[in-house]
């Protein structure tokens, strides 16, 4: 039997690994392979500026040569657009990879045949649910006792 808050937790701390548990590796190895590809992606994009210094040279009036000074220029690297990408594609294979989890337990579970409790008794319910005899008129509605086996 497989737990699906051992799934989610899973998921929570390693990309995929509520799948890999709920043995989907196949998902789990996208979702693990999405979330590496979106950091490595932000960080090779990652924009940075780059300064040097260019020389300029300054002369006086009768044309001859005074000293040279520098000036700072700076050079923008990397792309901020798929830097933004790669974190929104590493963030999002994450959250994807949390909520799929507890299906992918529950999922294993029902093509195994094993339930989500020990006691059998516990997956039987007693409820009050209101009804409504016409869904036109409110004040026709009522409470049904349910009870589920």
């Amino acid at each position: 039997r497989k737990d699906p808050n051992v799934a989610l937790h899973m998921s929570y701390f390693f990309p995929g690994g509520g799948q890999f548990y709920s043995d989907e590796s196949g998902k789990g190895a996208l979702q693990l392979s999405l979330f590496i590809g979106g950091i490595i992606l932000a960080i090779a994009e990652a924009p940075y500026d780059e300064a040097y210094d260019v020389p300029t040279d300054y002369y006086y009036s009768d044309g001859t040569y005074a000293y040279t000074d520098y000036e700072t220029e700076y050079k923008h690297h990397g792309n901020d657009g798929a830097c933004a990408g790669g974190i929104v594609l590493a963030l999002g294979s994450w959250i994807w990879s949390v909520a799929d989890a507890p299906g992918c337990a529950e999922k294993y579970n029902r093509e195994h045949g094993l339930t989500l409790y020990e006691d059998s008794l516990k997956q039987k319910s007693l409820a009050l649910e209101p009804v409504l005899f016409d869904k036109n008129d409110l004040s026709n509605a009522g409470v049904q006792v349910a009870y589920r086996f």
